[in-house]
C-alpha cells in the first residue's frame, strides 16, 4: 500500500489505543472515546479501556465494538491470569482468534467479506508478578511485545507513532504529558477519532485514572 493510501486510511481510523512506558514502575495506556453508528452519527463518551477485575492489567481493542465490549473483555476480566506471561498471552491470543474466526464465518455466510473493522485487535499493558509488558494481539493471530520499544498504538498507528517520535526528541516534558500530546495530535488529525480520551496508569500494585 502506498504512503498516501495509508495516510488516508489513518484519517478514517475509528479508534486509537496508545500505550507508553512511563517509567520502570509505571505504564500508561490511553484511548479515544468516539463511537461511529453511521457516517452521519458519532457518539463520544464511551470508554474503550477495560481493567481486569483482580490483576493490574488494562487493555483496549480496535475494530468490532460488540466483540470487544461484550464478548472478549468480560471473558478477560474474569480470566485466571496465573504467574506466567507466556501462558497468559497464548490464552488471550487463542480467545481473540476464536471470536474473530466466528465473526468472519458469520459474515461470509451472509455473503460479506470481513475486514479489520469486522474483528478485533487488542493492546494490553500490565504486570504479572514483577514483570511489566506492553503486548499487541493482532486480528490475524500474531502476538508482539513492545515493552523494550516503550510504545505502541493500534487502530490508528502512523499518526501516534509519528507524534511519539517527535515527542522523544523533546526534553522537559514528562511522559504523562507526552502521551496526552500524542493523543490530542491523533484526535485532531484522524477524522473519525475523537470524543475526548481516557488514560490509565498501571503499576505492579495499582491502576489509576489519569486526569
Amino acid at each position: 500500500m502506498k504512503l498516501e493510501e495509508k495516510l488516508f486510511r489513518e484519517r478514517r481510523a475509528l479508534t486509537v489505543i496508545v500505550a507508553r512506558k512511563e517509567s520502570d514502575d509505571a505504564l500508561l495506556i490511553g484511548a479515544d472515546k468516539m463511537n461511529i453508528e453511521s457516517d452521519l452519527l458519532k457518539i463520544g463518551g464511551a470508554s474503550k479501556l477495560f481493567k481486569h477485575h483482580k490483576e493490574n492489567i488494562v487493555w483496549g481493542c480496535s475494530g468490532n465494538r460488540e466483540i470487544a465490549r461484550y464478548e472478549f473483555s468480560p471473558w478477560l476480566q474474569l480470566l485466571d491470569v496465573g504467574n506466567d506471561w507466556q501462558v497468559f498471552k497464548k490464552r488471550v491470543a487463542d480467545k481473540i482468534a476464536e471470536l474473530n474466526g466466528e465473526q468472519r464465518a458469520r459474515m461470509r455466510k451472509a455473503g460479506v467479506e470481513p475486514d479489520e473493522n469486522s474483528v478485533i485487535s487488542c493492546l494490553l499493558v500490565g504486570w504479572i508478578k514483577e514483570e511489566p509488558q506492553i503486548i499487541e494481539f493482532t486480528h490475524d493471530g500474531k502476538i508482539d511485545s513492545y515493552i523494550k520499544d516503550g510504545f505502541q498504538a493500534i487502530g490508528c498507528k502512523v499518526i501516534p507513532w509519528s507524534a511519539n517520535i517527535a515527542m522523544s526528541l523533546i526534553t522537559g516534558v514528562d511522559n504523562e504529558n507526552k502521551l496526552k500530546i500524542i493523543l490530542k495530535t491523533t484526535l485532531s488529525l484522524a477524522k473519525d477519532c475523537g470524543g475526548g480520551y481516557d488514560i490509565m496508569r498501571v503499576r505492579k500494585d495499582s491502576v489509576e485514572n489519569v486526569q
